[in-house]
């Protein structure tokens, strides 16, 4: 008997519109569907929960890290497109609803699959570092 091939996960590209206080910047981020929903597409309206790979920030102060578990496409109605860029096998992925420890949607920056370990090792950008200069 040969062995089976785990299950792919779909991994997606997903953009918000831009805030109507700041017009034209776009956020991206990376999502990874949760297992039992997998083959929901996240533009469908259907409900499709997973984890955002996610860094936020302000240029002026910093930026860093987030994985948001449990993340739940209809909850938002600013998602403007979710581009599918390639899967991942299923062991690589953390499923909250497969531990019982995570049920509902948390931020965290905390190592629960290889995936995350991988994501953790990308820095955030740095900020920008700006010279005053005065003139006389």
């Amino acid at each position: 008997m040969g062995s089976e091939e785990p299950k792919q996960i779909p991994v997606y590209v997903v953009v918000w519109r831009p805030l109507p206080n700041i017009p034209g910047r776009k956020h991206m981020a990376v999502f990874i569907p949760n297992t039992a929903v997998a083959d929901v597409d996240p533009l469908s309206g259907n409900s499709c929960t997973g984890t955002i790979y996610n860094v936020r920030g302000e240029a002026s102060f910093r930026y860093v890290r987030q994985f948001q578990r449990n993340w739940d496409n209809s909850e938002t109605k600013e998602l403007e497109s979710a581009t599918r860029i390639g899967s991942i096998a299923q062991q690589h992925v953390y499923d909250p609803a497969n531990d019982g420890v995570v049920s509902h949607q948390v931020e965290d920056t905390v190592q629960r699959c290889r995936l995350d370990g991988v994501a953790l090792t990308v820095p955030p950008p740095e900020p920008p570092v700006r010279l005053w200069v005065a003139v006389c």
